[in-house]
């Protein structure tokens, strides 16, 4: 899943990944954040750079880790020159799911 050395990151995921750097550090180490989700450093480290792609359900495993929303992981607008559509804000059934999710990690489901 992660880019090609010769592509550019999409910069909907270099946004994704600088969001997940900037809430990360001072709470947890690249490593303990990907001990926590099963993950290795090393994705952990592509994804923060935009190199790895991340599933859903993959950003809402980072989210619980951090303790924060998968909502306030993405991008808050439109990225320009990316690849990946993406709206101004989530719908309310998408926040629904995103908290869905977030609720079956916290309870281990």
């Amino acid at each position: 899943m992660a880019t090609k050395r010769s592509e550019r990151p999409d910069p909907v995921y270099v946004e994704i990944g600088q969001r997940i750097r900037e809430i990360r550090q001072g709470r947890l180490s690249q490593d303990d954040l990907a001990k926590a989700i099963s993950m290795t450093r090393a994705s952990i480290a592509n994804i923060e750079h935009g190199r790895q792609k991340v599933f859903a359900h993959t950003l809402v495993l980072i989210a619980s880790a951090l303790e924060v929303s998968a909502s306030e992981l993405l991008p808050k607008k439109t990225v320009a020159n990316s690849a990946t559509p993406l709206q101004h804000d989530l719908s309310e059934a998408q926040l629904r799911y995103v908290n869905h999710g977030r609720d079956l990690v916290n309870t281990g489901v």
